[in-house]
């Protein structure tokens, strides 16, 4: 076998290889003097990774790599070229649990940072993405086209200051650099048109017209900083910049104080609202964007509704006797609309106030037993499409939905009926916002 294997490799792939590439070129493959792609010589299988390049064979010349790569698990060049053809192929995460193995080798002789920060790019992973390109550049200061993607996603953060300062840089080391220059033109333009005045100390940007309002802003914003911060510790789910714009009105049929749109993860927010430092509608409807984000729009109402009032510990929940609330296991889980905001709380009739406890009731229970790690598994159910409460609960949780609810009797009854500290919600609301 060893010696057919090497007639095959001498004879029969030079052949094919000479006739596909070139004398030259296959000559380089066999020898292993290619200098861009090996840094030793190649095995066989790197050598059968050449010819299906050559032949636009993307698949087979990556099963081709992985075998090489097992044969040379050090060769950087080979995992760099394995990563390239992920990329090639749009398969970013693959690509980057190959390059992640190659961090400690990365240099200005291969490009392992920048392939990185591309695929992060690729993915909207904006933190991870920049951290990587930070990284090429030290070890390439000198190429320009890390700066230009870098600024690119600032910009697409609504960071213009951030951005220009980037290209800036660029055009520092080459003044007639193209890219760079059509880039700026775009951020001066945007920078020109802005008509709001921007805050920002930390991950959430805020836009607001009336710089009377910077006080308030000011005074309001460590609030939702530590919603944002608890949602992201609670749901291990980030979201690399939240925009909040202050406006005069919502346009929605409901008039609601506060509307988030988690596909641009932004979140309106009425200068009335601002004005009452109403920080738990918003962290209320903050939740609600990092749900929707997290689950794509799958998550039942009644449960959404219980972490968002469990995240804002509305004043109401406290005023609320949990004896006069139906505090059975509902029969139908949609016993809240999807149609309607109930942000405004203080508006909300007494038979709707009884529905939010229940729900924020609910999610209690579930958090009491199973805490954070089982609700992301909860999530996660709901993410993958399954909308039967019994058969979540029993993927995830590992209990028959007949014995939760046993408990959820035996939870209500102990806590909120034979316990007279814990007949309202007063103990939920003492710990200040988001409280885990």
């Amino acid at each position: 076998m060893p010696i057919a294997r090497t007639l095959a490799r001498k004879l029969g792939l030079a052949a094919l290889a000479a006739s596909i590439l070139g004398t030259g070129a296959a000559q380089a493959a066999f020898t292993g003097r290619d200098p861009v792609i090996y840094q030793r010589p190649s095995t066989m299988f790197a050598v059968e990774s050449q010819i299906h390049l050559a032949r636009k064979r993307w698949e087979t010349a990556i099963e081709s790599l992985k075998r090489a790569l097992h044969d040379q698990p050090d060769n950087v060049r080979l995992a760099q070229k394995l990563g390239e053809l992920h990329i090639r192929l749009e398969q970013y995460d693959k690509a980057i649990a190959v390059l992640e193995e190659y961090l400690s080798a990365a240099s200005s002789r291969n490009n392992v940072y920048y392939l990185l920060a591309f695929c992060h790019d690729r993915l909207n992973h904006f933190r991870e993405a920049l951290g990587y390109y930070t990284k090429a550049l030290k070890t390439e200061p000198g190429r320009l086209t890390i700066y230009v993607r870098a600024a690119q996603i600032r910009l697409r953060q609504g960071l213009v200051y951030d951005a220009a300062k980037i290209l800036r840089r660029a055009l520092e080391i080459d003044r007639d650099y193209t890219p760079a220059i059509q880039e700026l033109t775009i951020v001066n333009k945007l920078i020109k048109e802005n008509k709001s005045n921007i805050y920002r100390r930390g991950n959430m940007v805020v836009l607001f017209r009336d710089f009377r309002q910077f006080s308030q802003i000011d005074a309001l914003y460590p609030a939702l900083e530590q919603h944002r911060n608890n949602l992201e510790t609670n749901l291990k789910f980030h979201i690399p910049t939240l925009w909040v714009k202050i406006v005069k009105k919502i346009d929605h049929h409901d008039n609601p104080p506060a509307l988030n749109n988690w596909n641009e993860d932004v979140l309106e927010v009425t200068e009335e609202t601002l004005e009452k430092g109403n920080h738990e509608v918003i962290a209320h409807e903050l939740a609600y964007l990092y749900l929707l984000k997290m689950t794509g729009n799958n998550l039942p109402r009644w449960l959404a509704e219980g972490i968002a009032l469990w995240q804002s510990r509305p004043r109401f929940l406290a005023a609320t006797p949990l004896r006069s609330t139906d505090n059975r296991w509902p029969e139908d889980m949609r016993f809240l609309s999807s149609e309607k905001k109930y942000l405004a709380f203080e508006k909300q009739d007494l038979a709707t106030k009884r529905q939010l406890v229940r729900a924020f009731v609910l999610t209690r229970f579930l958090l009491d037993n199973y805490g954070w790690e089982g609700m992301r598994k909860i999530l996660a159910a709901y993410k993958d499409g399954e909308t039967r409460f019994s058969t979540i609960a029993w993927n995830t949780l590992h209990i028959q939905l007949q014995m939760l609810i046993a408990r959820w009797n035996v939870y209500v009854i102990t806590n909120f009926y034979f316990n007279p500290t814990t007949q309202t919600m007063t103990w939920n609301t003492d710990k200040g916002p988001g409280n885990t």
